[in-house]
């Protein structure tokens, strides 16, 4: 039971610092694509 709680709250933060990263590399991309887009009109 121990070992089954601390495995899912590892996942779980495993996960948040995972969707942390994503969205700081998501935000770049978008950023970049938004400043093509502005520099092309």
């Amino acid at each position: 039971m121990a070992l089954m709680f601390s495995l899912l709250s590892f996942s779980y933060i495993l996960n948040g610092v995972f969707q942390s990263y994503n969205n700081k590399y998501t935000n770049q991309t978008l950023r970049r694509i938004n400043k093509a887009i502005f520099l092309e009109k």
